[in-house]
């Protein structure tokens, strides 16, 4: 006949084995989700300005009404801009065709027929993605998208930045349009780390001058800071810091990480 001992260690192992856990795809879907087994989305709570008393007393004065839409997580607020030009927009009861109105908390603004929603409390999401996704909503070629693999529960999404189709790495997502809209400004400065492949053999000198900033098909990019990890016979792997991004197509392949 077992012990009373033996009996507690063995629900203890029990609660052991079916505890969930995040390989088994058993966790909350905000706190932790699987995309293809690689990628992985974590929920943080961040203090944006809309917390802050100087930002409460700005809002009561009124604020454009793009960056108020954005702010409720429904669009980003170049998108807001478009829906208002089309039409989709009323502000107390009549269509606005401009995006040039400044809204106080007092009136409503109603999208696409429904009232807009108070906003939730800004939350940033931590996302791994992997190779062979696309950053969008929508590819018009059908390949999949980072959007592919979010849990279904989660509010509307809006990515800060993107990672290129052959890149992986760290992706954030925010529910708050205009947060998206500061971190993606070069003037906020966030460093940009990436690990690069790249292919023949690279010349120190080359690397140095990018300190400079450089010049790409007419497009100007800031200074990057660059440093040779490896160096092999075809390739080589680069540790490179940006502090600005530009749209566009890498010839190699990059992982990201902050």
């Amino acid at each position: 006949m077992p012990s009373k001992r033996q009996g507690a260690s063995k629900k203890r192992e029990a609660r052991k084995t079916t505890a969930p856990s995040a390989k088994s795809g058993n966790v909350r879907p905000a706190k932790a989700s699987t995309y293809k087994k690689t990628p992985r989305t974590q929920n943080t709570v961040v203090k944006t300005p809309k917390d802050d008393q100087p930002h409460a007393a700005k809002a009561s004065k009124g604020e454009r009404i793009a960056k108020i839409i954005a702010r409720a997580g429904l669009c980003s607020r170049r998108d807001a801009e478009r829906w208002i030009a089309e039409g989709r927009v009323k502000l107390d009861g009549k269509t606005l065709d401009t995006a040039a109105v400044v809204v106080t908390p007092d009136q409503l603004i109603v999208v696409d027929g429904q009232p807009l929603p108070a906003p939730e409390q800004t939350r940033v999401w931590r996302f791994h993605k992997p190779r062979g996704v696309m950053t969008t909503r929508k590819d018009p070629e059908g390949r999949p998208t980072v959007f592919d693999g979010l849990p279904r529960d989660l509010p509307r999404l809006e990515p800060v930045g993107r990672l290129d189709y052959n890149s992986e790495g760290l992706l954030l997502f925010t529910n708050d349009g205009e947060l998206k809209r500061k971190l993606e400004l070069p003037s906020t400065g966030w460093s940009r780390r990436y690990r690069v492949r790249v292919h023949g053999r690279v010349d120190p000198a080359q690397i140095k001058a990018l300190e400079n900033g450089i010049t790409v098909e007419g497009v100007n990019y800031g200074p990057i800071q660059a440093q040779l990890e490896h160096q092999a016979a075809s390739n080589a792997w680069l540790a490179m810091t940006l502090r600005e991004g530009k749209t566009g197509k890498s010839a190699g392949s990059a992982n990201t990480w902050a």
